[in-house]
């Protein structure tokens, strides 16, 4: 069954970091932008795994037992490691790449680190848990585990850090609601990613682990996306909403000045406009043209 939240969280995320990739090629992209958007595409990524049936289709095609899992915890690494990358490309000077690349080279190692773990663990599926066989399986389990929280948990403390650091710093009420749901949204994925361990624990004892999330780490994976949704979009929704009460103010304006411009159209004709009515939604240039009407100059011209 589809998670209705997830999948929305996963096609909101995978539009908007797309529309907002070729936006920017236009006015020249940055590398914090291209390396939040990285994590928009892969998180979103995962979440859609994480959504439905996907996972389970790409197991059956491939015949590889536990390989979406695989992948949904790479996109969650990979996701994470963008983060700090974007978080590390804003907090030092352009001229100083070595902390980029060391960044760069961790989120490749730890991927390829725990993609040999999971080859090592030879991962079988019995009754929707996966299985490591052979004698190193339950260790390299464990190991694949540790490797994924241990490193998610580090860029996620790395982006508390910064996060905290502009919510200080933030001039405008709007940018501040945004940096602290932002700031929500990494301690909730830091709870979501320490859930984890007890899957270290339960794969060293047994070499035994869930196919699927357990209840509570999909509530925490659905409070942190509905989190991520709402610092995503403060800065939209308070855009619109500044453009909402101007036009409210213009239109307000405009109708109280009612009276006084018919006995004026009344007494001069001419000052009429010779265009018809003008739009609704244009109240402001509604306002303006009924406080310096045609044949009128305004004081700044």
């Amino acid at each position: 069954m589809t998670d209705p939240v997830l999948a929305c969280a996963a096609v909101f995320l995978l539009g908007l970091s797309t529309y907002r990739f070729f936006a920017g090629r236009h006015r020249g992209t940055t590398p914090a932008l291209r390396y939040t958007c990285c994590f928009a595409w892969c998180f979103g990524a995962s979440l859609a795994l994480m959504a439905g049936r996907t996972g389970a289709d790409i197991d059956h095609g491939t015949g590889l037992a536990g390989l979406s899992w695989m992948l949904t915890d790479h996109l969650k690494t990979g996701s994470a490691g963008f983060l700090a990358l974007a978080a590390v490309s804003l907090r030092r000077p352009a001229a100083d790449a070595r902390a980029l690349r060391r960044r760069q080279a961790g989120v490749a190692l730890a991927v390829l680190a725990a993609t040999v773990l999971f080859l090592l663990a030879r991962i079988t599926e019995v009754d929707g848990q996966l299985v490591a066989t052979g004698g190193a399986g339950p260790a390299a389990l464990a190991g694949y585990d540790l490797v994924n929280v241990g490193y998610v948990v580090g860029c996620l403390v790395t982006l508390l850090r910064q996060t905290l650091f502009w919510t200080r710093q933030a001039d405008t009420a709007a940018l501040r609601t945004a940096l602290v749901l932002i700031t929500l949204t990494a301690a909730v994925g830091l709870l979501w990613t320490a859930w984890g361990v007890d899957d270290v624990l339960g794969a060293l004892r047994s070499g035994r682990q869930q196919s699927t999330e357990d209840p509570v780490s999909l509530a925490l994976g659905r409070l942190c996306a509905v989190l991520l949704l709402a610092g995503a979009t403060t800065l939209l929704w308070a855009r619109a909403g500044r453009a909402a009460r101007r036009w409210r103010a213009a239109y307000r304006s405009y109708r109280s000045l009612g009276p006084l411009w018919r006995a004026l159209h009344a007494a001069f004709p001419q000052i009429a406009l010779s265009a018809g009515p003008l739009p609704f939604a244009d109240a402001e240039l509604a306002l303006y043209r009924r406080v310096y009407p045609c044949g009128t100059r305004s004081p700044d011209t």
